[in-house]
């Protein structure tokens, strides 16, 4: 059974997945596997998620559907009634911010709705994880900048060696998945770049250590302030 698309639905899901996700700190691929964990079923791929996250899907089944609605409200049963599931081995679930309506937690059926727009999406919170969301349009603009680059000013602006310091930035990162952390270390060395799928993946993780690493508050807005800053 395929949905057909509906612009402005597809559109304002998109937005809403997107941000649900770049909240959470999770990848991609993290978000799938603990979908697919909760449901028992390997049934959303990163290729699926990434077409809903922007708004790509011309068309999808209506299964995929059934992951996000299971993982939703196992978030929501976790936040809401301290459920544990076994899936659940990192306790990842708790990155993920809740959303339903005053019944409970939102399911298959309320996500598909809210894809065919026949459903409004609901709100995500302003401050998840002490971070603040920021002006939309000021957060956008960070996956456009030099991530790298910015954080290693940030974290070297009192001198000291970098190496220690990313050791020092990464010890409070909000995911021990080894391949990301490893990644980030090659980003703020400068031996690598982040497309800008991958910087607006990162940011909000980034925004999390920094919060720890400099006991100062950090949030898209003044991160993409200070890289427009900074730019040559």
């Amino acid at each position: 059974m395929e949905l057909p698309r509906h612009g402005k639905g597809r559109e304002n899901f998109a937005s809403f997945l997107d941000r649900w996700i770049v909240q959470s700190t999770l990848s991609n691929g993290q978000v799938c596997r603990l979908a697919n964990n909760m449901l028992g079923s390997k049934r959303l791929h990163g290729q699926q998620l990434s077409g809903l996250r922007f708004g790509l899907c011309k068309q999808i089944s209506i299964y995929t559907f059934d992951a996000i609605g299971t993982l939703a409200t196992a978030v929501w049963e976790r936040h809401h009634k301290n459920q544990t599931f076994a899936g659940d081995d990192r306790n990842e679930l708790e990155l993920l911010p809740p959303f339903g309506d005053t019944h409970g937690a939102y399911a298959m059926a309320e996500i598909a709705e809210m894809f065919i727009g026949t459903r409004p999406c609901p709100e995500l919170p302003d401050v998840w994880l002490g971070v603040t969301w920021g002006e939309k349009e000021e957060a956008i603009s960070v996956g456009s900048l030099d991530l790298g680059r910015t954080v290693r000013g940030i974290i070297t602006k009192d001198g000291g060696d970098l190496i220690d310091r990313v050791d020092q930035l990464l010890s409070h990162y909000p995911t021990n998945d080894e391949k990301r952390q490893m990644l980030m270390r090659q980003v703020i060395c400068g031996m690598t770049t982040l497309s800008k799928e991958g910087i607006d993946n990162e940011a909000m993780a980034v925004c999390i250590a920094l919060q720890s690493f400099t006991g100062e508050n950090w949030d898209l807005a003044r991160l993409s302030r200070l890289a427009s800053s900074t730019q040559t």
